[in-house]
């Protein structure tokens, strides 16, 4: 370090010579009277931005909480992944489907050929809709028949996810347009009807 001489309080440079209008930065902080230290930062001041990064996300999870609170409702996950009050509402609704026996106390043939065939498994009301009105009363109306060709189409339409035993077919090149209760008996599928009629039997 250089000391302050008249050279630099008249601004001409000791080591060239010449005049200048700056003094050197290193006098100029000599003639201020610094020591050259620095005060190191305060812990706080460096970890200032860390703490509001704690605190925003504090507030984000108190803030999740408060909205998870209003909108699950309650009893939710009590018995699984649902709402347990949901089961007292279900029981609350009127009975729509009136059963297969029931179905089978009035219907004595198709439920005998529908237990014979590939459908057995299958109740009435899944083709023919909830009809516990009409098990009730049975003179206030009788069921429209579902239609066939676009009925059999939600099981039997050729579907690469369904698995490559189950019957599909591709129905327009299939049938070319014909319901498919014009070959097919709903209730036991085959060609018993074609060969019915083939025979000369209705």
């Amino acid at each position: 370090m250089f000391p302050v001489t008249s050279e630099h309080r008249r601004g001409n440079n000791p080591l060239t010579g010449q005049a200048s209008n700056e003094c050197d930065p290193a006098c100029a902080k000599q003639a201020r009277g610094d020591k050259g230290g620095s005060v190191p930062d305060s812990p706080l001041r460096n970890g200032a931005h860390l703490i509001l990064l704690l605190a925003a996300l504090l507030a984000g999870i108190a803030i999740f909480l408060v909205v998870r609170q209003a909108v699950i409702p309650e009893g939710f996950g009590l018995y699984g992944h649902y709402r347990a009050g949901a089961l007292k509402d279900n029981r609350m609704k009127p009975v729509s489907f009136a059963g297969r026996e029931v179905c089978a106390g009035c219907h004595f043939d198709p439920d005998e050929a529908l237990r014979a065939g590939k459908h057995g498994k299958i109740s009435c009301e899944t083709c023919h809709g909830p009809q516990s009105a009409h098990a009730a009363d049975p003179a206030s109306g009788v069921p429209a028949k579902p239609n066939a060709q676009g009925l059999c189409r939600r099981c039997h339409e050729s579907d690469a996810a369904k698995p490559a035993h189950f019957p599909q077919v591709a129905s327009v090149s299939h049938s070319g347009g014909a319901a498919c209760n014009s070959c097919h008996e709903p209730h036991k599928p085959g060609f018993a009807k074609i060969a019915g009629e083939r025979s000369g039997k209705k």
